[in-house]
């Protein structure tokens, strides 16, 4: 084979590779925020993104309190009955912290976070059904998983004595800024039957969000923000005796 010949047979290869790459993944009918493709077994596949920024006004005072839940990205599936989805999520979060403490024994603090969880036709996939246990205690908080948290505290020990030899008012402030990328996969068993009923084989999937932020005083502050995240769904066949 000439070097011509064997120039022309690597770049038919590099043509197939692609193309039968693409094909493989089969979720390439995207559409501004969201897009599906038909699969061969029957079902479709799903694939949703968003950008919008989310941030929710929390009274940061109270500690434990979080913004009501909200959708970050949904999308619409038609399965074969019945059928398993594996259900995945990436979401970009920013947490923002700021503390301060003035004077000796003194102490500040803030926190926030972003918990996540799916949701098929408004009912929460669970990571496992060995609830409930030490740490879910319903359906709810088993689904539920923490994306992305910070708690943030210091305590002085020191700026009183340093006072007593300066003129001026002594502090210390710390502030931090975060900005990363989590992940989480859940898995569904049984579409079109039990948990998962639905007589059209047409089901609503959404990736929910709750976020979180507490300030312990005037002092300090907390932030939280979501970003850019996508949701992907495929159809799967598990074991038959398969369990979660």
């Amino acid at each position: 084979m000439t070097e011509n010949e064997r120039n022309d047979r690597l770049a038919v290869d590099r043509r197939t590779a692609v193309k039968g790459g693409l094909a493989g993944l089969g979720l390439l009918a995207l559409s501004g925020s969201a897009g599906s493709a038909a699969a061969s077994n029957g079902a479709d596949k799903i694939y949703t993104s968003g950008s919008t920024r989310e941030e929710h006004t929390l009274d940061s005072r109270v500690d434990g309190n979080t913004s009501e839940a909200f959708t970050l990205a949904s999308g619409t599936i038609k399965t074969s009955t019945p059928t398993d989805l594996y259900l995945m999520a990436q979401a970009e979060t920013a947490l923002w912290t700021n503390v301060k403490a003035t004077g000796k024994d003194q102490s500040s603090g803030a926190n926030a976070g972003l918990t996540c969880w799916m949701e098929i036709d408004g009912t929460p996939v669970p990571v496992s059904h060995d609830y409930p246990n030490e740490w879910a205690a319903d359906r709810q908080a088993a689904s539920e998983v923490v994306f992305n948290y910070r708690d943030f505290r210091v305590q002085t020990s020191f700026l009183g004595d340093i006072e007593d030899i300066t003129d001026d008012e002594e502090y210390l402030a710390l502030w931090l800024q975060t900005r990363s990328t989590h992940g989480f996969n859940w898995a569904a068993l049984n579409l079109g039957s039990g948990d998962y009923d639905d007589s059209t084989n047409v089901h609503t999937v959404e990736l929910k969000g709750r976020l979180a932020v507490y300030a312990d005083d005037n002092k300090a502050q907390a932030k939280a923000v979501v970003g850019p995240r996508t949701l992907l769904g495929v159809p799967a066949k598990l074991a038959n005796d398969a369990s979660i």
